[in-house]
């Protein structure tokens, strides 16, 4: 008879190796605990028997145990009409014929960012879709003066592979920076890189672009922080995902399984949204003048795309989930409460269809936050009216009887 531990605790949890299950699934009287970052893989419902959020991106951030980042979203390959995998994520060779039109442009952004922000090159990774691509980035390097080395799932040996990461790990690396294909989204740990730069756009996959941030949130001496430029588009299609994330944490398994199974593509639409339109500076919520140049922000139907511009981006709710113009709450900054408020609102005071009864309340919070989406899951989960605030409760009265006098004045 095998003999277990009484705890067992399993790290990468969500990368669902059948060795694992197995185990886990032998050791029937040992407790089990699985860490993740991105509980997000099909199936962990079945495994595990829930979630509990130990500490919150934005709690890690504020208590230094990780670095905040600065975003760039910069020039990133079109990828309208890109070929489809049979996962429903783009193509790799798609991805890198189109990706190697701008291979110029990282070289380039890489060589100014870092030197505006940190008066020089700095220990980098870079995450690539194709080896074709990677060599490519390597060469361009190269050219500009800059000693970038590629590992990938192709490599010739794990020896060679270990040596270069050996190398990178020193203060004074000879090697700038490493370019990966495939490796490095998970588990690797070196506290001291500053740059992260992503040239591989996903369609779905909202667990791989969690990671890949996280490879450079280490903290680590003298790390104020650490920089990212954006150049696959990740950052604008998961703007909203990870601004949730990073505020809530997961609400259950079943539901964030669904993250990375929803398409999503970025768009000028939400650059739109959240960036001056002349100097690229993410503009305060609800604002429509920059406070860096001044710009103001074109009325519905005359806004106009600025081609290549770089833009400053933060993953914040109090971005991400912009109140109507005019609200000034306190309880706005927090709009998971506010929908907790509206549902609980609705179905404690009326007897109606339930199902109708949360589209009306779905009705109240699009309302209050005219350009945003409830997260995936988020719309089925139960009510906790004993959760609901006096100022909350107060918002969504106030919203109600504005929607009625709406009505009536119609009428």
């Amino acid at each position: 008879m095998e003999a277990f531990p009484d705890l067992i605790v399993i790290d990468e949890a969500h990368c669902q190796y059948k060795a694992i299950l197995e185990l886990v699934e032998r050791s029937k009287r040992s407790k089990v605990i699985g860490l993740s970052a991105t509980p997000f893989t099909a199936g962990m419902a079945d495994h595990w028997d829930g979630v509990v959020n130990g500490a919150t991106v934005n709690q890690l951030l504020k208590l230094g145990y990780l670095t905040p980042l600065k975003i760039k979203a910069c020039v990133a390959p079109d990828m309208t009409g890109a070929k489809k995998n049979f996962r429903g994520e783009y193509d790799d060779d798609d991805s890198t014929q189109r990706g190697l039109r701008i291979v110029g442009d990282v070289v380039q952004t890489w060589i100014e960012q870092t030197g505006k922000l940190f008066g020089g090159p700095v220990k980098t990774i870079v995450f690539s879709p194709s080896v074709k691509h990677g060599e490519e980035l390597c060469r361009q390097f190269a050219d500009a003066g800059f000693n970038f080395q590629q590992i990938s799932y192709l490599d010739r040996t794990d020896n060679d592979r270990r040596a270069k990461i050996k190398e990178f790990r020193k203060p004074e690396s000879a090697i700038h920076g490493l370019v990966s294909c495939a490796v490095l989204t998970k588990g690797f740990d070196v506290p001291d890189v500053l740059c992260g730069i992503s040239c591989r756009p996903y369609r779905k996959s909202f667990s791989s672009h969690i990671q890949e941030l996280g490879r450079v949130m280490r903290i680590a001496p003298g790390k104020d922080f650490g920089l990212w430029l954006d150049h696959s588009g990740n950052c604008i299609s998961f703007a909203e995902d990870t601004a949730w994330l990073f505020e809530h944490g997961v609400d259950s398994l079943s539901d964030a399984q669904k993250k990375d199974s929803e398409v999503r593509e970025p768009g000028e639409k939400v650059k739109q949204k959240y960036f001056c339109g002349d100097c690229g500076l993410q503009m305060e919520a609800g604002s429509d003048t920059c406070p860096s140049c001044g710009w103001q922000r074109p009325k519905r139907g005359e806004i106009q795309t600025v081609e290549g511009t770089l833009i400053d981006f933060e993953h914040s709710i109090a971005d991400a989930y912009q109140p109507r113009k005019g609200l000034r709450a306190e309880c706005l900054k927090d709009p998971r409460g506010v929908w907790n408020a509206a549902l609980s609102h609705c179905l404690m005071n009326s007897k109606r269809d339930p199902e109708k009864l949360r589209r009306w309340a779905y009705g109240i919070w699009r309302g209050i936050y005219p350009n945003s989406k409830l997260p995936s899951g988020l719309y089925s989960a139960a009510p906790n009216g004993g959760a609901v605030t006096s100022d909350q409760w107060g918002l969504i009265d106030r919203e109600i009887t504005r929607f009625r006098r709406q009505r009536r004045d119609a009428a």
